[in-house]
């Protein structure tokens, strides 16, 4: 950054204090992952929208649909590889998104991303705050604590690791995941080594005719929501050991496991239930289908481990939001569209603090006000995270025809024609044909009509509002403008 000189009353000149604007760090390829992996929470989306996929969605065709979802996102990475590439900047979907479909709706993006992360960050603090609170009080008999209490708690822990570098938090993230598939590998072993509820394990879930029976349209709304997060990998890219190669292994890694990881727990799921069962007993009973089979299969132990987990998983994701956050509010922040002064690094651990600090206090602010207003925080969780689910599906959708639209119209060297046109195309038709779908049935995703409605215009209305800042910006400070998308 240029430095201006500054004059002093002698007369003297000076040079301005230096402000570094790069993030830097050292993590390596499965540090990435790790990060990436824990967005996602497996262990608590196992537990909860998984079973969701099989009991509201398409039922025992779940295990084949999260195979080809992976297939699709794998195909999707293929132009989300090479724009990182081309691109080499830490802003992700905001960059890309702005390179293919001009700055406004790279704006307007960028603000879908955030509420979308936002949303779903706070909701899962609000569930991991709600989980603990009746940890402690009902199965370990200790005292009544509020949820609130617990919530703050979890800001300060998140606050002070995100304050830090990215990869101190990759440790702790990679910890966590760690503990998280051991127990559900020895959950699956157990359930596949019985043979599943009826002795016996049956491969219907992997038929295409089975599949298509079901409710696909719906199971792939939810189940897409499955597989976020590997953006990280491109905007912890300052952050990372040689992130040409980094990148894109990570990339692909994280797709590859998430994939067999939701494809063998849902299998395994509708094994241990029976398969003429598992339907119907997960529709009955959705929040604890996956919790019942765990203790039969693994016992109380197993069961008690699982509960404690599940904490730790929605903290690892709230954390990995965490991360995600601040680094979006700091690429904002060195482009100018917000205030200059979140878009600093800390001189000497690199790492977006004062946009983690502004991102922590935002989310206190927010925990207290629901407290204030005496909202029902079930509620609350349950309204943000289907705003945030369909916000989710938007994001994607743009960020498929933006990299679709850029890599068509621009010469990129070392190329092929795969690379260039023919993945990113069927990426951004496909990501279209779910986005429409997504909004034709997005009571279904949401369960309610009003919440339905404020969805559509919660996330169009963050469309609108960044290209409108956008145009704002051109007309009245162009040089902010010109540096939208970190461009």
């Amino acid at each position: 950054m240029t430095q201006t000189p500054l004059p002093m009353l002698d007369g003297t000149i000076i040079a301005a204090p230096h402000v570094d604007r790069k993030l830097a760090g050292d993590m390596g390829t499965l540090q990435l992952v790790f990060a990436v992996l824990s967005y996602n929470a497996p262990l608590g989306v196992l537990a909860t929208v998984v079973a969701l996929v099989i009991g509201y969605g398409i039922g025992l065709g779940a295990p084949l649909l999260f195979i080809v979802l992976g297939l699709l996102m794998a195909l999707f990475a293929v132009g989300y590889t090479a724009m990182s590439r081309h691109l080499p900047n830490p802003g992700a979907f905001y960059s890309y998104i702005t390179a293919g479909l001009g700055r406004p709706l790279g704006l307007g993006g960028s603000f879908v991303a955030m509420l979308s992360y936002t949303l779903a960050m706070i909701s899962m603090l609000i569930f991991a705050s709600l989980a603990l609170a009746s940890l402690v009080q009902d199965t370990l008999h200790g005292p009544a604590v509020a949820w609130w209490v617990w919530a703050l708690a979890f800001i300060a822990i998140v606050g002070v690791l995100g304050y830090r570098r990215v990869d101190v938090s990759a440790r702790v993230l990679g910890i966590l995941l760690g503990l998280e598939v051991l127990i559900v590998l020895a959950w699956e072993v157990c359930v596949f080594a019985a043979g599943g509820d009826g002795g016996s394990l049956t491969y219907s879930s992997f038929d295409p005719q089975v599949a298509l029976g079901g409710g696909v349209a719906v199971g792939m709304i939810f189940a897409i929501s499955c597989f976020g997060g590997f953006e990280a990998t491109a905007i912890f890219r300052d952050e990372v050991r040689d992130p040409v190669r980094t990148v894109p292994r990570a990339t692909y890694l994280a797709i590859g496991f998430l994939t067999v990881f939701y494809a063998a727990g849902s299998w395994a799921l509708i094994q241990a239930l029976g398969e003429s069962k598992a339907v119907g007993a997960i529709a009955e009973h959705p929040t604890t289908a996956f919790f019942d089979m765990v203790s039969r299969y693994l016992g109380a132990t197993g069961y008690h481990l699982v509960t404690v987990l599940i904490i730790s998983s929605a903290f690892a994701g709230l954390m990995a939001y965490h991360n995600v956050l601040s680094r979006y509010l700091f690429s904002l922040g060195v482009d100018g569209i917000l205030p200059q002064a979140v878009g600093v690094a800390h001189p000497r651990l690199k790492s977006p603090h004062r946009a983690s600090l502004s991102l922590s206090i935002a989310t206190a602010v927010y925990v207290l006000g629901v407290v204030l207003t005496q909202a029902s925080p079930t509620e609350v969780y349950i309204q943000l995270i289907g705003v945030a689910g369909y916000s989710f599906i938007i994001l994607f959708v743009l960020a498929a025809i933006g990299i679709a639209a850029y890599l068509a119209r621009t010469e990129v060297a070392g190329l092929s024609v795969w690379q260039r046109y023919a993945a990113p195309g069927a990426a951004a038709v496909l990501m279209t044909v779910i986005g429409i779908i997504a909004t034709s049935k997005i009571d279904l995703l949401t369960n309610s009509p009003s919440l339905s409605a404020i969805s559509l215009d919660v996330t169009y209305g963050a469309v609108l509002a960044g290209i409108v800042l956008a145009l704002l910006f051109r007309t009245f400070r162009p040089e902010v403008f010109a540096r939208i998308g970190r461009q």
